[in-house]
């Protein structure tokens, strides 16, 4: 590899030929650049900064939205040994000011849909061009008929200068080197296998270091392709995931809550039988992730059918969000590092992610837990989290901000976090953040943030500590309510109170000294960096002011639902944020009152695009204000004609019946096939004694029981020929209290319900009436689950039902790897498990003797044949 991201990249473009390498979309479909152009145009874009007098050491700002020629430039930037300066094009220009002056840039690009462009011209900017990446060619202006420049490798000079958003005050600079980010680039890459096959769609900005590392330069190393979104709206974003048949996307947590919340609607208006049987098959695929391919085939054909995973990274993501996907056998990872890590410090691999889990250490890097004192902290310990590696930046280009950073050669991430006995790392908190009472004692923002958001009663919260009139160190939350879980209130004012006695109630759970002094109710967004984080500084300075008033309710009229438009907004807002249409007035402010922020107001118009069969022209967020001035808005931009029966989806009702006949035999054939696979794929299913099985049934097999799934493991390990004549015996109170549990258990795993609290008479007739049709049976001896996973003591009832049965041998079976895969107690199964069932010597009850001492005698020895086999 060479020492350069740019001389690494261009080598690459010169065998790719005439492929795609990169897509922006646009209103008219995609302009598309090949890798044999994306080198030419990076070499004659690198002979244009040659003319301006960039050179090594240099600084070439990029405050643009993302598109082609914005890594085109970047590339010229670094091959001319300059470092690259990228700024968000939603920074406004004071914020924009004060990087220009500290990083100096010899050169800058400018994108005239940046929100500081304009501002910045007219103080004046130095050398600088202006673009509009959606003409066809934005630099062909300069580039002319200019000759490429060679490709320089020298990796003596800073690839980047990022300056952090920061959530705690001013911004730093953080310089970067091309060894930093190829060393974490290549981690990341070997992490997840990208390959020249895969395609990304990219909504991040680059000027983020997340989206730059592994939205760009992971592709760029292997040759896979990018799409660049033109927008955020859902729908744009669908249509680039479906176009460019995407394998992964790179988003913030918040747009794959509005995915989630869009899908979610979507089902909701299915029949009900059909959405009850959508909730089973989520529940199945939680389990076996490959059948979300087939029983959602759907939802994956929408993404374009080669979705692998999405990667969430900027903050965290809600474990509902995540479990939702999970359902759908989508796969969500979740990383965790920091902008001057370059920046992934820790990421899953795609079979070991989990909800509350940002994954293990890269390949290159050092991840350990501190005391504050230096001291190493062992597995399940909370420390602070401190990183070193290649991937780690040298410091701060300012010195002064490197005093406290940097500790024995490890960088201090300021984070907290616990790393269990996996090497698996959860972060818990931010140290910075720890609030300390004026009684010594610790408050951990973050703890009390969950306790009132799980309430389920508020949109946000956040808590920090101000001081109070002894000069000591109080605890204050703000939180923003959800006006929908209030409907019996009247007025903001009425409002505020109430939702400061739910968060006072949502706190009793914790310790009394954990309790907010001080809660203040607001009804805007809090205010958030780009990647969505609460800026608590600028919340802290709020507060210190002074109290914000609890927003009152405003004198408007009510929104007419006759009239087409009005209604359509009315129901996006019910859909989004859940507020009722008669509680929506012209006057209400979509922040303060009606609680948008950007993406959602992005998802209320694009649920308005869809009552209606025009697309909205770019409504800019900060140039709308209330209702009103929004549906003048959409007035100016809507066609007419409205959609008709768009994205009816219909499914066929299933209605099963509480019998031994045996039904849906090719849909269970099916679900069992891809059952089956999905465990060998995922924890390499190994099945042993299969041989035992070849002399024909009827079978009570008897395996050892220490998770749910047992059930799925066994049925998946039985010849496929067998499988539709084989029940498996299931809680009734577990599998049987709801008909869709019902119907799925009776598709998947043919369960036979089994009354393990009152009739159990009716559950053993049912049994003995499977066996005399022919059937086989998967019965647990040990009644149920282990919690350790150990074997437990096998009862006389599996000898009670192989008592006067003739026909059926009983098949010890062992299980192992399912307790570790699902113990008893967990919500989701964890990935990288080894499964095995073993299948041991049929054995014959015939003459066993109808008699609690003949049940018992059975029951033992089957237990000691299984516990032979572990």
């Amino acid at each position: 590899m060479r020492q350069t991201i740019s001389a690494t990249i261009l080598d690459l473009c010169s065998s790719r030929g005439d492929g795609v390498a990169l897509r922006l979309q646009g209103d008219e479909g995609y302009r598309a650049v090949t890798w044999r152009a994306y080198r030419e145009q990076a070499l004659c874009f690198s002979s244009f900064l040659a003319a301006q007098g960039v050179g090594p050491g240099d600084r070439v700002l990029i405050l643009s939205e993302n598109g082609p020629e914005w890594t085109v430039a970047a590339l010229a930037a670094m091959n001319r040994g300059a470092t690259l300066v990228p700024v968000a094009h939603v920074a406004t220009a004071e914020e924009v000011l004060p990087v220009i002056r500290e990083a100096r840039p010899k050169f800058s690009l400018l994108s005239v849909r940046a929100t500081a462009t304009q501002e910045l011209t007219r103080v004046g900017m130095g050398a600088h061009l202006v673009w509009d990446l959606q003409q066809e060619a934005p630099l062909a202006a300069w580039t002319g008929d200019l000759a490429p420049d060679e490709v320089r490798d020298s990796g003596e000079t800073d690839a980047v200068l990022i300056f952090t958003s920061g959530t705690t005050g001013a911004p730093k600079a953080v310089p970067l080197t091309h060894a930093n980010i190829l060393v974490n680039a290549g981690d990341v890459r070997d992490l997840v296998t990208v390959t020249e096959k895969d395609h990304v769609v990219s909504v991040l900005p680059l000027s983020h270091m997340f989206e730059f590392t592994t939205g760009y330069v992971v592709p760029m190393l292997v040759g896979a392709g990018i799409t660049y979104v033109k927008n955020l709206k859902a729908d744009d974003l669908v249509r680039a995931l479906k176009d460019s048949r995407a394998t992964f996307l790179i988003a913030v947590p918040l747009l794959y809550d509005i995915i989630a919340r869009g899908l979610q609607t979507k089902f909701a208006g299915l029949p009900r039988p059909a959405g009850r049987l959508l909730t089973v098959f989520m529940a199945f695929t939680r389990l076996c992730p490959s059948l979300g391919r087939v029983l959602f085939f759907f939802v994956h054909r929408a993404f374009g059918g080669r979705i692998r995973f999405f990667v969430s990274g900027g903050a965290r993501l809600q474990p509902e969000t995540f479990g939702f996907f999970q359902g759908l056998g989508l796969r969500v990872l979740q990383g965790y590092g920091l902008t001057e890590t370059s920046p992934v410090l820790t990421a899953p691999s795609p079979e070991e992610a989990e909800a509350d889990s940002v994954g293990k250490p890269l390949r290159n890097v050092e991840v350990g837990i501190f005391s504050d004192k230096g001291e190493r902290h062992p597995a399940g310990v909370e420390g602070e989290l401190w990183a070193r590696g290649p991937s780690v930046f040298r410091g701060y280009m300012n010195p002064e901000h490197d005093k406290g950073a940097f500790q024995d050669g490890w960088f201090r991430t300021g984070d907290l976090a616990v790393m269990d006995f996996r090497g698996m790392v959860r972060i818990t908190g931010r140290l910075k953040d720890i609030i300390v009472t004026p009684a010594g004692k610790n408050v951990y923002p973050e703890e009390v943030e969950g306790a009132v958001l799980k309430s389920g009663l508020f949109l946000e919260a956040t808590v920090l500590g101000v001081k109070g009139s002894d000069g000591g160190e109080r605890v204050a939350l703000v939180a923003v309510p959800d006006r929908s879980k209030f409907p019996s209130v009247c007025g903001d004012a009425e409002m505020a109170k109430t939702a400061q006695r739910a968060a006072m109630d949502a706190c009793r759970s914790l310790s009394d000294y954990k309790n907010p002094q001080r809660i203040e109710i607001w009804f805007r967004e809090l205010p958030k960096t780009i990647t969505r984080k609460v800026k608590k500084h600028e919340v802290r300075k709020m507060l210190l002011e002074t109290a914000p008033p609890a927003a009152t309710a405003r004198p408007g009229r009510r929104l007419d639902l006759s009239d087409r438009l009005e209604k359509a907004v009315a129901d996006a807002l019910q859909v989004i944020r859940r507020i009722p249409a008669e509680k929506v007035t012209t006057e209400d402010a979509l922040v303060q009152d009606l609680g948008l922020d950007s993406l959602t107001f992005v998802e209320l118009v694009c649920n308005v695009e869809k009552r209606f069969d025009a697309r909205v022209d770019a409504i800019e967020f900060a140039s709308v204000s209330t209702v009103e001035s929004l549906l003048e808005a959409l007035r100016r931009s809507l066609g007419t004609g409205p959609r008709t029966g768009a994205g009816k989806v219909r499914f066929v009702e299933f209605t099963p019946r509480d019998n031994l006949r045996f039904r849906y035999a090719l849909p269970r054939r099916v679900l069992n096939a891809f059952l089956r696979a999905g465990l060998r794929i995922h924890y390499s299913l190994e099945v042993e004694g299969r041989e035992y099985l070849l002399q024909g049934g009827p079978f009570v097999f008897t395996p050892n029981h220490a998770s749910h799934f047992d059930t799925l493991a066994v049925m998946a390990a039985i010849p496929g020929k067998d499988v539709h004549y084989t029940f498996a015996v299931a809680a009734k109170d577990y599998f049987f209290d709801r008909s869709w549990k019902a119907l799925g258990a009776r598709l998947l795993i043919n369960a036979l319900p089994f009354d393990r609290r009152a009739r159990v008479d009716e559950g053993m007739r049912l049994c003995r009436e499977a066996l005399a049709e022919g059937g086989s049976l998967v019965i647990f001896p040990e009644g149920t689950r282990s919690p350790t996973g150990q074997i437990q003591e096998f009862r006389p009832g599996v000898g009670q039902l192989l008592a006067a049965q003739s026909r059926a041998k009983a098949v010890p079976v062992y299980i192992s790897g399912a307790w570790d895969i699902l113990p008893k107690g967990a919500r989701a199964p964890r990935w990288g498990v080894k499964l095995r069932v073993a299948f041991g010597r049929p054995v014959d009850f015939s003459d066993l003797p109808a008699s609690h001492e003949g049940y018992q005698e059975a029951a033992r020895r089957l237990e000691k044949e299984v516990r032979a086999m572990e």
